[in-house]
């Protein structure tokens, strides 16, 4: 007999379908994930996800919608701390970005990663409002050691692409196996400082678009 719970004829199947599948990307990977075993394992029948997500593909980009929330929200508590300089709130920052993809790889990877155009439209839009948990903190730390400038969302992106870059290479196992988390963390704080402190020249681009 199947499981069944009523409370997913209210709103809670999509959620309960959305955490089972991170879970199976943990366990298992992106390729062996499907809507099937998705529904087995919430115990629903194979026919009840459809209500919610037309396809695996839509359904990994529920997952991944999730993930950019959960990353939105550990970012968020990371600045929330105690007052501190701004170098060090942004420090806190990158550090927090680095922490969520190390302590949930199943979600990072699937937000960076490549996919149908519907995945890559979330992560569009994520993209923008993550560049935005950025963007202050960069131009406060910028600020504090006497560099204004002209164009801050690109020197964001470019403070952002530290974090983002060595955790994708350390994910990827691209740098020395002998780099363990804390000193990946050393790293990124290391490289942010160079770039706040840093007279950077003024990036000229005629393309609007900057994100991740």
């Amino acid at each position: 007999m199947k499981r069944r719970n009523r409370s997913y004829h209210h709103g809670g199947l999509r959620p309960a379908l959305i955490e089972t599948t991170a879970r199976l990307l943990a366990e298992r990977g992106q390729a062996t994930v499907s809507l099937r075993e998705a529904a087995r394992r919430v115990g629903v029948s194979e026919a009840a996800p459809y209500q919610h997500f037309r396809s695996k593909s839509a359904l990994l980009t529920g997952v991944a919608d999730a993930g950019f929330e959960l990353l939105h929200a550990s970012l968020l508590a990371a600045l929330s701390g105690p007052p501190s300089d701004p170098l060090a709130r942004l420090e806190a920052l990158c550090v927090a970005y680095v922490r969520f993809a190390l302590d949930r790889p199943h979600y990072f990877r699937l937000m960076v990663g490549h996919g149908p155009e519907a995945d890559q439209l979330v992560k569009t839009a994520a993209s923008a409002r993550l560049l935005d948990d950025f963007l202050e903190p960069v131009r406060a730390a910028r600020l504090s050691h006497g560099h204004e400038d002209e164009e801050p969302v690109k020197t964001a992106v470019l403070l952002w692409s530290v974090p983002h870059g060595l955790t994708l290479l350390y994910l990827e196992q691209s740098i020395d196996a002998g780099i363990v988390p804390r000193v990946l963390e050393d790293l990124i704080r290391a490289g942010v400082r160079a770039l706040v402190r840093a007279p950077l020249p003024e990036v000229q681009s005629d393309d609007p678009q900057w994100g991740i």
